[in-house]
């Protein structure tokens, strides 16, 4: 594509695919496998750091299994988004589309670690099973409030993914680390 940039590809969109291409391969290895494997160690291209976000990726919240850490990480860049999309006041369409994303996110992200859990024994997968469900649920309710009262669901799926995130990430999947000790 590089060699054809100017001849048969136009320079902005190969320029653009380039600058991508990190993102493109993370995405390709964090997905790459039917089940997470608690003990792989990723090689990962680095992340472009993000300035100016709302809610931090803090290595406290590393639960010590990287692909499941590097899901956490893209989900903070998900909520990042949404709070620039409402705090910039760009509409509830972009708030929308972002809470469609958070809960496409949610079911590939959710049924990966339940896979996981399942294959490696994992003991309190009830629990997690239970908090699953709720977060999808509660994200679908935002996603219906949001067409009877945009401006109070814009806050209020900011204020609940800041708290059930942080305590999700720091107490229940923190306990995910057995998995990678047995």
């Amino acid at each position: 594509m590089v060699a054809e940039s100017g001849k048969h590809f136009d320079p902005d969109v190969v320029a653009a695919f380039n600058e991508a291409m990190p993102d493109i391969l993370r995405i390709r290895e964090l997905y790459s496998d039917e089940i997470i494997d608690p003990k792989k160690v990723l090689a990962l291209p680095a992340i472009r750091r993000r300035e100016n976000v709302w809610i931090h990726w803090d290595s406290k919240l590393c639960i010590g299994i990287d692909i499941i850490d590097e899901h956490h990480r893209y989900l903070f860049d998900l909520i990042n988004d949404l709070y620039a999309v409402v705090i910039n006041k760009r509409g509830t369409r972009q708030v929308a589309r972002l809470i469609k994303s958070l809960d496409c996110y949610a079911k590939i992200h959710f049924r990966a670690e339940e896979q996981m859990m399942e294959r490696y024994g994992y003991e309190r997968i009830d629990s997690q099973l239970h908090q699953h469900h709720t977060f999808e649920e509660k994200i679908a309710e935002f996603y219906d409030e949001l067409h009877s009262n945009p401006l109070v669901a814009q806050f209020d799926v900011l204020s609940y993914m800041r708290n059930w995130l942080t305590q999700h990430i720091l107490i229940e999947d923190a306990q995910l680390v057995s998995l990678v000790t047995c």
